[in-house]
């Protein structure tokens, strides 16, 4: 069952609720609870869903976002504090907000999601507002804070990284290679045909195979590598933990891989797409992070002018 709650107060525009209407997912208490959430919101601009059954929240969580998961652990229907822990785990959820006939249970305390509110039953009006509103507040501003760390993380058009991040995770990487003794390498590398894909298809096919092979490199690699976008067609991949001879190998596998597959779209797929490679690794090709995208991408042209697409230069 759900509802929708729309009273403004006539207020002015720098106090206006937000345009989207906070969602919340009540989980026992059926009809009454409800209308609490209801009555304690007032003029907040939501919408107010009430679980069928205990079997079906997961599914609702995993494929709705809500700003708020309410339990009301005193119902027999809300699935028990079992059930509020693998919310907890569930990406999707902002909020969690659960009342309890007494303590909460060792696992609920113990939890490492602590982004839930705990009221103790009975719970009066004026608390169950202050924690509703609050847990709305909390679960927007993650999702303001998301958006501005993936404008600062990451590329526009493909889901690499972005050059901005890259100098800084370089000094980072630079930092724990040298205070432990390690290698690392990356890989500087560009599409030798991209031009002629644009200039046949226009650039929003050559978009669409920026953004497939920025998804072919991250499928390659380990978790602990990163893929970012430098500019246009070159993208550098950054691989901890990782001497000369296995970069080299890390990208003579990537070369050979390229070309055998069909980009593009539906309607159209083209196969045969290769990329040059240039590696470089700290410490014997460079101690600064620009030092060693320099060696990198001068090997990389080495490689593009001697026609070694297969072949990766890393001397």
């Amino acid at each position: 069952m759900s509802t929708r709650i729309n009273r403004y107060k006539s207020v002015s525009p720098a106090h206006q609720p937000p345009a989207d209407p906070a969602r919340i997912l009540l989980v026992g208490g059926g009809e009454d609870l409800r209308l609490r959430v209801h009555e304690a919101l007032g003029d907040e601009d939501c919408e107010i869903t009430v679980a069928g059954c205990p079997e079906s929240v997961l599914k609702q969580v995993r494929e709705t976002p809500w700003n708020v998961v309410l339990f009301d652990l005193t119902s027999s229907s809300s699935g028990g504090s079992s059930l509020v822990n693998l919310v907890l785990k569930s990406d999707p959820v902002g909020s969690v907000v659960v009342i309890t006939q007494g303590s909460l249970g060792p696992e609920a305390r113990q939890s490492k999601r602590p982004f839930y509110y705990h009221l103790n039953h009975p719970v009066s009006d004026e608390a169950l507002s202050y924690t509703l509103f609050s847990a709305i507040e909390r679960s927007r501003l993650l999702v303001e804070n998301a958006s501005l760390r993936s404008k600062v993380l990451f590329d526009d058009l493909t889901s690499a990284y972005n050059r901005r991040y890259l100098r800084r995770y370089l000094e980072e990487e630079l930092e724990r290679s040298r205070r432990y003794n390690h290698p690392f390498s990356l890989l500087f590398t560009d599409l030798d045909n991209l031009k002629a894909i644009n200039d046949q298809s226009g650039h929003l096919y050559g978009s669409q195979i920026l953004r497939q092979v920025a998804k072919f490199f991250l499928s390659e690699l380990r978790k602990s590598d990163k893929v970012f976008r430098f500019g246009g067609d070159e993208f550098v991949l950054v691989l901890p933990e990782t001497d000369r001879k296995h970069a080299v190998l890390v990208a003579e596998r990537l070369a050979e891989a390229l070309p055998q597959l069909e980009l593009g779209t539906e309607e159209k797929k083209i196969g045969g797409v290769t990329s040059s490679f240039g590696s470089a690794t700290y410490p014997d090709d460079g101690q600064t992070g620009e030092e060693l995208l320099e060696t990198a991408d001068k090997r990389m042209y080495e490689a593009k002018r001697a026609g070694k697409r297969h072949r990766p230069s890393s001397t």
